[in-house]
């Protein structure tokens, strides 16, 4: 009985996990704005808004910051590859960190990188992997 109540608290106990999604479409929104004020620093902390009414996919996620004055401004979305996984994890509460990792320029494009931290028991990444 005792392994078995060890295997449950096992498969039960959430353990974390982190994943770095490049941030698409930031040169639409105001991402060179804040990168030309100086303003982006490595682990400053993001906001993931989703957007349902979105008339492009239903999943989007927006990515938000916000500047030392307290204004939040829009970086840009979550690859449509990886939207409906967040999306997921927004709804079970299961994110529990978002930050700007990397910020780099490449011939003339902002390139933004967030590294997303959730924590899962071994069931939701079942569920997460095999169902959504």
């Amino acid at each position: 009985m005792h392994k078995i109540n060890a295997f449950f608290s096992w498969f039960s106990r959430p353990r974390q996990q982190n994943q770095v999604l490049l941030i698409k479409g930031s040169y639409y929104y105001d991402a060179d704005r804040i990168d030309a004020t100086g303003q982006f620093s490595l682990n400053m902390p993001l906001q993931l808004r989703p957007e349902p009414d979105n008339e492009y996919d239903a999943n989007a996620i927006q990515v938000w910051v916000s500047d030392n004055l307290s204004q939040a401004h829009l970086l840009g979305y979550i690859p449509r590859a990886d939207a409906k996984r967040m999306n997921w994890l927004i709804d079970h509460q299961s994110l529990s960190d978002c930050r700007l990792e990397t910020c780099y320029r490449q011939y003339q494009r902002l390139y933004l990188y967030m590294n997303v931290s959730s924590h899962l028991t071994l069931w939701q990444r079942i569920q997460i992997n095999w169902f959504v």
